[in-house]
């Protein structure tokens, strides 16, 4: 795909804003064979900062796309600023985001995390609901932030459903929380939803199987030893 050049990017900010575009700072940049996304912090000549991720996707529309469509309360999202799409059937389109701080997601409480998860459920209606267990995605740097409101997606294209426990993973893998720490969640959510106990470790397995298959995890085999023996 022809990813957008930052020069084109000032100017759409440029109209967006009513202001001149001082600085464009490229944060980070996340890409695969159908999608780019890249984080701005942006400095307006007029004064200010603001933060805007862009998103650009070739083929189909995206999740998020359709649920700004469809008038869906994305309030568990970061906000939709605008969005177009160009001549080629490419979907572009930028939402209001904040600096990052990992930091403070990884201190976030199990309660949070938790909440986060059981937002995604009136989404059923609109994603492809096949299969068991519960819609998310993976809590990780690229897909979660902390915001004045606490948690929020930055992500959730690829929204689908997993086996339980299966987004939590990402709090290992992708912040570095403790195995301890990440144990103490997954055993809460599943207090939460009425598990069994004497399922809850087959369905902790099943979860980390299928995120480590999904993601590609290059230290899945240590992580498998500390928190399965």
């Amino acid at each position: 795909m022809n990813r957008l050049r930052d020069s084109f990017v000032r100017k759409l900010l440029t109209v967006y804003y009513a202001s001149d575009i001082k600085k464009l700072e490229g944060l980070s940049v996340r890409e695969g064979a159908d999608f780019y996304h890249k984080h701005f912090r942006v400095s307006l000549r007029a004064g200010g900062e603001e933060y805007l991720i862009m998103k650009q996707y070739e083929g189909a529309a995206p999740l998020e796309w359709r649920l700004n469509n469809a008038g869906a309360d994305t309030s568990v999202l970061d906000p939709f600023a605008f969005g177009m799409r160009l001549k080629n059937e490419d979907y572009v389109y930028f939402l209001g985001s904040g600096p990052v701080c990992d930091d403070k997601v990884a201190s976030a409480g199990p309660g949070d995390f938790i909440l986060l998860t059981r937002r995604l459920r009136p989404f059923a209606g609109i994603v492809a609901d096949d299969g068991e267990g519960e819609l998310g995605v993976p809590f990780t740097p690229e897909r979660i932030r902390y915001s004045d409101e606490g948690l929020r997606f930055t992500d959730i294209n690829g929204l689908c459903r997993h086996a339980p426990g299966y987004p939590f993973w990402g709090l290992y893998f992708g912040f570095g929380l403790s195995a301890d720490d990440v144990s103490v969640i997954m055993d809460r959510y599943y207090e939460s939803e009425g598990i069994d106990t004497s399922l809850r470790q087959g369905l902790k397995r099943r979860s980390f199987q299928e995120y480590v298959s999904l993601n590609k995890e290059a230290c899945a085999r240590d992580a498998e030893r500390i928190f399965f023996g």
